[in-house]
């Protein structure tokens, strides 16, 4: 049982469909989570990220130009 003070961190799953990836690379500029891979494809350095780099992570989703980005809430 949580100490009631114990506060519940919530964790975010990251991941793309790389076949999709044009190579944009606007979610490199966004966080610092994401880079571009050897082939040209996006790839992220973390696939479990906690609530403080959730925004930037979000930012980085919803700026892809063709969606391959998604960032799930672990239940």
């Amino acid at each position: 049982m949580k100490n009631k003070e114990e506060k519940i961190l919530t964790k975010f799953k990251v991941s793309i469909d790389r076949s999709a990836c044009i190579s944009d690379a606007i979610c490199t500029a966004i966080s610092e989570n994401w880079y571009m891979d050897r082939d040209g494809k996006a790839s992220f350095r973390n696939e479990i990220i906690e609530e403080g780099q959730y925004a930037e992570n979000h930012e980085a989703e919803i700026s892809c130009p063709v969606s391959v980005i998604r960032i799930t809430r672990i239940p």
